[in-house]
C-alpha cells in the first residue's frame, strides 16, 4: 500500500503514466516491531524516486507524500515528521500533524546515557489504528503523558512516562511487561518501556552498565538487539542517489 501510494503520487507529479517502477529496499530494523519501519520506508522510497524523476521539490514536499502514505495505509500516525528531525536527543512531537504543521522538540541526552532496544515479536496495527475508539483513547492518554513530560523534560521522566502510557493505554502485553519489570530493576537502568507498537522494549541506561544489561536481555531470547547513542548533528550532507 505504502509503495503504491508514493509511486502513484510522484509519477502523477512528474506527469508520467503507464510505466512500472521496481523497488529494491533493504530494511535492517524489525518490521512490525514499533520502530517506524513503515514511515521510514515511505520516506526512503519518496526521496529516492523524487531524485530519480528529477522532481523539483523540497524535502518537506516529498515528506508530505510519505506522511500521507503512512496515514492512509494505516501503518503509522506520524512517524515521518519525527524522522525529519533526528538530531538533538529524544524527539518529542509536541503537536501532531504533517511535515508543515507538526511541532517538534528535543530532550537533550547526556553522553553518559545510552539506550538499548530488544525486539521479540511483531504486533499487527490494523485492529488498533482502524478503531476510532482506540485512537481517541490513545490520543487522550497521549496528550496527558506529553504534558507531564514537558513539565520535566529529562530522559528519566520520558522513559517513566512512556511506560505509564503503555500501561494506561492497555497496549502493553503481559509478557513484555514482565520483561520490562525484570530489566528495570538492573543496576544502571534508568527505566524501560514497550515499543509502540510491537513486542519489543527500549530502555535508557548508564553507559558503564551496557554489557551487564545486554547479558540479562539475552536471557529473554530477543530476536534483535540494538544499542543507540544520541545523534548530535552539526552539519547535514546531501547524498546523491544514482
Amino acid at each position: 500500500c505504502i509503495a503504491k501510494y508514493v509511486i502513484s503520487r510522484l509519477l502523477s507529479e512528474a506527469g508520467i503514466d503507464g510505466i512500472k517502477i521496481a523497488i529494491n529496499q533493504r530494511i535492517d530494523i524489525p518490521i512490525g516491531g514499533g520502530y517506524g519501519s513503515s514511515g521510514a520506508s515511505a520516506l526512503a522510497i519518496a526521496l529516492a524516486l523524487a531524485n530519480s524523476l528529477k522532481l523539483r521539490k523540497t524535502i518537506k514536499q516529498i515528506a508530505q507524500i510519505a506522511h500521507e502514505a503512512d496515514i492512509i495505509c494505516r501503518t503509522g500516525l506520524g512517524t515521518v515528521v519525527g524522522l525529519l528531525n533526528p538530531c538533538g536527543g529524544i524527539v518529542i512531537v509536541k503537536k501532531a500533524g504533517d511535515p508543515y504543521h507538526a511541532e517538534i522538540d528535543h530532550i537533550p541526552v547526556d553522553s553518559s546515557i545510552t539506550a538499548i532496544s530488544a525486539f521479540y515479536n511483531p504486533i499487527p496495527k490494523n485492529n488498533i489504528l482502524n478503531s476510532n475508539n482506540n485512537l481517541e483513547k490513545i490520543r487522550r492518554i497521549g496528550l496527558e503523558i506529553l504534558n507531564e513530560i514537558l513539565k520535566d523534560p529529562s530522559p528519566e521522566t520520558f522513559i517513566r512516562k512512556c511506560y505509564e502510557f503503555a500501561v494506561k493505554s492497555e497496549l502493553i502485553t503481559n509478557w513484555v511487561n514482565s520483561i520490562i519489570k525484570e530489566v528495570a530493576s538492573i543496576r544502571g537502568v534508568l527505566g524501560a518501556s514497550m515499543n509502540m507498537i510491537g513486542e519489543g522494549i527500549f530502555m535508557f541506561i548508564e553507559r558503564n552498565y551496557v554489557e551487564n544489561v545486554i547479558n540479562v536481555i539475552n536471557r529473554t531470547k530477543p530476536k534483535w538487539i540494538h544499542i543507540w547513542s544520541p545523534m548530535i548533528c552539526t552539519e547535514f550532507s546531501i547524498i546523491k542517489i544514482d
